[in-house]
């Protein structure tokens, strides 16, 4: 849920309190993207070449985050896949992707 998908989520709800929730949660979600954007122009120089994303220019490091949770979670999705019939047969294709980083950590242009 973002604030691209909130305004139709408003329009869909029935309810006038769920919509004056969500009415919140967007009027929120604004001001903090705001703030976020207030700091992505101190912390980040936009002449710099590489974007190495905005978490990463704030708190140092790069946007990879590794996690034994996660290699754990793909490991058995693996195994889970693996193991269908489909998959086995040659129906079925599939791909694992690792998590790169979190929901919102990159801004939008």
């Amino acid at each position: 849920m973002n604030e691209t998908s909130l305004p139709g989520m408003i329009d869909n709800a029935t309810r006038p309190e769920l919509k004056e929730a969500l009415r919140n949660h967007l009027a929120v979600t604004m001001t903090h993207r705001d703030r976020l954007d207030a700091i992505k122009n101190v912390v980040i120089d936009e002449n710099d070449e590489e974007d190495e994303g905005f978490f990463s220019a704030l708190f140092g490091g790069s946007n990879e985050v590794k996690s034994a949770g996660i290699d754990g979670l793909i490991k058995e999705a693996k195994k889970i896949m693996d193991e269908d019939p489909g998959v086995a047969a040659g129906v079925f294709v599939y791909e694992l992707h690792p998590c790169r980083g979190f929901p919102g950590d990159s801004l939008p242009k």
